[in-house]
């Protein structure tokens, strides 16, 4: 991807926002060149001349360089995805505290997730390449999409109240406070680990990113497809596709192919210029997670036999929890309450914890 020249200042109060996986190919007025910008959740300032209906890549009226901005950017969506994906799927440990029944793993997902928001938040404000801009762009708004799971949260909370009545509305507060905070400790370790440490985009290729994601993802199908039983999820806990039994290699696949589909899907549910205002593209992401959730659940009332299917599963883990956007939303927090909006930042925190409340009756175990 061509360079291009910005103005710093500018670009870092828009970048300060989480940009979405739909990408704009620009020609540059000085030097006909293409830039690639995202938006999304927690999207940047819309051009007023294009139809939001569409991705803008699929717009341009550069048809020569087309195929190349598509495939570019399907290919950033696909392995930051697929990686996420697969960390949170084949390597996440199952850790519970009994006592109060709290997933204590997936719960850490929701914290370490707006952590590294932060990081990469900081890195895509303060480096000056172009490359790792983008590539910060795509980690926050793909692979953090995947790796957090809002609805998750209210899910858990649904069982968590089964148990106690107030655990799960605290649950949620503080799921969401403790998100905030991790979220300010990212910008700070990145901060001091610049500044002492370590300067990635000054010492090395941005295409490591790629081709570190890619050998990645190789690795684990290949150990998922041809590996022992286990890796994916317990053998004893059979799966199925209808009659056909599911193997470890064909629910990764079927999970990475959800969250490649929700995360395309959240760039269209999520389109608006909210800068400095409540961010109500994460929120419809979030809403939208929950709602569905809440259905799939209700298809095992309907439909019995769907109660061990993979599909369904995978809907409500993979899908539904790649289309919220939970370290999104403390981002979109965060960045208000750095601006002094700090009355705008709380509600739209408060917006997204009383839309979680709502739903906690409807996923109750």
């Amino acid at each position: 991807m061509k360079r291009r020249k910005m103005n710093h200042d500018r670009e870092a109060r828009r970048d300060n926002r989480r940009k979405s996986t739909s990408i704009v190919v620009e020609v540059d007025a000085e030097e006909s060149v293409h830039v690639i910008e995202m938006e999304g959740k927690s999207p940047a300032k819309l051009l007023s001349s294009v139809d939001p209906v569409l991705p803008r890549i699929l717009r341009t009226t550069e048809k020569d360089k087309k195929p190349h901005d598509v495939w570019s950017h399907t290919r950033m969506i696909v392995l930051f995805a697929c990686a996420a994906e697969a960390i949170t799927t084949c390597f996440t440990p199952e850790w519970v505290h009994e006592p109060t029944g709290i997933n204590v793993s997936a719960t850490l997902l929701n914290v370490l997730g707006p952590f590294m928001e932060g990081v990469a938040q900081h890195l895509q404000e303060t480096t000056a390449h172009p490359e790792w801009k983008r590539a910060c762009y795509y980690f926050r708004s793909v692979f953090l999409g995947v790796f957090t799971s809002y609805c998750y949260m209210v899910d858990h909370a649904g069982d968590l109240v089964g148990k106690n009545p107030f655990i799960g509305p605290l649950y949620i507060i503080s799921s969401l406070c403790y998100a905030c905070v991790a979220f300010r400790m990212g910008q700070t370790f990145m901060r001091l680990f610049l500044a002492n440490i370590f300067q990635p985009d000054k010492r090395l290729p941005s295409s490591i990113v790629g081709w570190g994601l890619t050998a990645f993802i190789l690795v684990v199908l290949v150990v998922a497809i041809a590996g022992p039983p286990g890796f994916v999820r317990d053998p004893n806990d059979a799966q199925f596709l209808g009659p056909i039994a599911v193997n470890d290699g064909l629910e990764l696949i079927l999970g990475m192919a959800m969250s490649i589909t929700a995360t395309w899907l959240a760039s269209f549910v999520s389109v608006g210029n909210y800068d400095g205002s409540i961010d109500w593209g994460t929120w419809r992401c979030n809403l939208a997670s929950v709602i569905l959730t809440v259905l799939a659940y209700g298809v095992h009332y309907i439909l019995p036999g769907v109660a061990h299917n993979v599909a369904v599963k995978k809907f409500v883990s993979s899908f539904c929890g790649s289309l919220s956007g939970f370290s999104a939303t403390i981002a979109a927090t965060m960045v208000l309450a750095d601006q002094g909006k700090r009355p705008v930042a709380m509600a739209n925190l408060g917006l997204n914890i009383v839309t979680a409340l709502a739903f906690v009756p409807y996923l109750r175990a």
